[in-house]
């Protein structure tokens, strides 16, 4: 083959598979543009959520901290009540399987945390139930632990207000030292910080008072600070169901808070002083959510939420003021994390107002509440 041969026929493959490729393109052009053209006359239903779980339980809440009949305006940024999806997802709570190794693991966390005698052995426990055991100190502040060996959750315990060493503590520690003591102490029980946003920590001071604490706005008379701590947003791809002209469906980005029972305090509450042992109280129940294991399911829209507020039926967790009117200035969604054992983490709508008022309404539809 002559070399002008070889070129030409370089070229005629070469045109070839350019032809090719421009009617690949072309066909997929116009396949796509088909689906739309379909889509536009007649466009697909939106899909339902999936109820994977079937019916929820219901969430638990404590009683209203009033009980006088409120009236509500409301006043918010944009003026109206915010556009909710009809859908939000709802995720199981992760948790550990039991074990019969994990009564020995926990002796060797309570270990860690100073519950030993005088021969570093680890202290005696108490059986309380099946999951939950308790060890005690007969010595400095007594201090005692309620630790559940499934979950890690577990309440603290000290005699520190009314022992000596409180009136001869120095300054409590500050804001980074407590949440350095405070991440030292969960690193020794083995429990995982990963989904705790300590930007959003909360601060507060105390003082003693005849062994009962005040809260304190000058740092140079306070003995104990107080720590909360909460857990970061949950945040994932939320499935709308919403068919998009492409032939999938719209995803919509979530970022959804933490609700807690008593807000400013959240469910990781810790009290410290500036002793050899800081944490002189602590209450830790932190849920994590199976983000792998969800389902969506069908909400209330923020006017039939708020309906239920003026009707009664939202429970009140703070409200500072003595007037019966309350003007309502944010309306979101959160997840409400609480101690109860619901084996799901539940979304509910907040409303929040003048004089701390705040309110939670759960936000899954009531056909699908048990």
């Amino acid at each position: 083959m002559t070399l002008h041969k070889a070129v030409e026929v370089t070229k005629k493959f070469l045109i070839g598979v350019s032809i090719g490729i421009a009617a690949i393109l072309v066909f997929m052009l116009l396949f796509r543009l088909g689906i739309i053209i379909k889509n536009i006359i007649s466009p697909p239903k939106t899909l339902p959520p999936t109820h994977l779980f079937e019916a929820l339980p219901a969430i638990s809440f404590p009683p209203n901290v009033i009980n006088k009949t409120l009236t509500y305006d409301l006043n918010t940024v944009t003026g109206s009540l915010p556009k909710f999806p009809d859908r939000i997802d709802v995720f199981p709570i992760s948790k550990t399987e039991p074990s019969l190794l994990l009564l020995d693991k926990a002796k060797d966390k309570i270990k860690k945390i100073g519950f030993v005698d005088k021969d570093e052995t680890v202290l005696p426990e108490t059986l309380i139930t099946e999951e939950r055991y308790s060890w005690s100190e007969n010595t400095g502040l007594g201090r005692g632990i309620d630790f559940n060996i499934v979950t890690s959750d577990f309440v603290l315990e000290s005699g520190f207000l009314t022992s000596t060493d409180a009136l001869n503590a120095k300054q409590p520690p500050d804001k980074n030292i407590a949440i350095g003591k405070i991440k030292e102490f969960l690193n020794n029980l083995e429990i995982s910080t990963d989904n705790i946003d300590f930007e959003k920590t909360k601060t507060e001071f105390f003082s003693i008072k005849n062994g009962v604490l005040a809260a304190e706005t000058n740092i140079s008379k306070a003995k104990v600070t107080r720590i909360d701590l909460q857990q970061k947003n949950i945040e994932y791809s939320l499935d709308t169901g919403i068919p998009d002209l492409a032939g999938g469906y719209k995803k919509l980005k979530m970022s959804v808070p933490a609700a807690y029972p008593k807000p400013p305090l959240t469910n990781m509450t810790f009290w410290l002083a500036s002793i050899d042992q800081p944490i002189i109280r602590a209450n830790f129940v932190n849920k994590n959510p199976d983000t792998k294991t969800s389902s969506t399911y069908a909400i209330k829209t923020a006017d039939e939420a708020f309906d239920e507020l003026k009707n009664g039926k939202a429970f009140i967790a703070v409200y500072y003021g003595t007037g019966e009117k309350v003007t309502i200035n944010n309306v979101y969604l959160a997840y409400y994390f609480d101690d109860s054992t619901n084996n799901f983490i539940m979304p509910v709508v907040v409303f929040e107002g003048d004089n701390g008022f705040t309110a939670y309404v759960s936000a899954i539809r009531t056909e699908w509440v048990k």
